[in-house]
């Protein structure tokens, strides 16, 4: 269970941010190419609901695909110190979707709209 944030800057989001998300990492598959943070131990920021930070240097896949009227309406995220994830949440500035933050152990869901209505994941 993880999640990935799209920033438009990564080395200003990794220094803005309140959390360690790991350092840049370029990568490539094709065309694409992003720059991704990745701890230095490979573990899942927060157990998870931490997203990596990625910045697209190319269209991402998804500008690629066809629009099938699908959109992200909700993360619901679980954490055992729901300050601490929402502070860092804040720090990117992310307001295309809304945050759901519980107390909890680390669990990540989504509810998205389709055409046919919502679905929870």
């Amino acid at each position: 269970m993880h999640w990935v944030c799209r920033v438009p800057h990564l080395e200003t989001a990794l220094r803005n941010s309140p959390e360690d998300h790991g350092a840049e990492v370029a990568l490539s598959r094709g065309q694409s190419r992003w720059l991704l943070s990745v701890p230095p131990d490979g573990s899942l920021p927060m157990g998870g609901v931490l997203p990596s930070l990625i910045e697209w240097q190319s269209l991402s896949p998804a500008q690629r695909l066809v629009d099938q009227g699908v959109r992200l309406k909700t993360l619901h995220l679980s954490t055992p110190d729901p300050a601490r994830l929402a502070a860092a949440l804040a720090a990117l500035n992310i307001s295309d979707v809304e945050l759901d933050i519980r107390t909890g152990p680390p669990r990540l869901e989504a509810t998205l709209t389709t055409p046919n209505g919502e679905v929870r994941l």
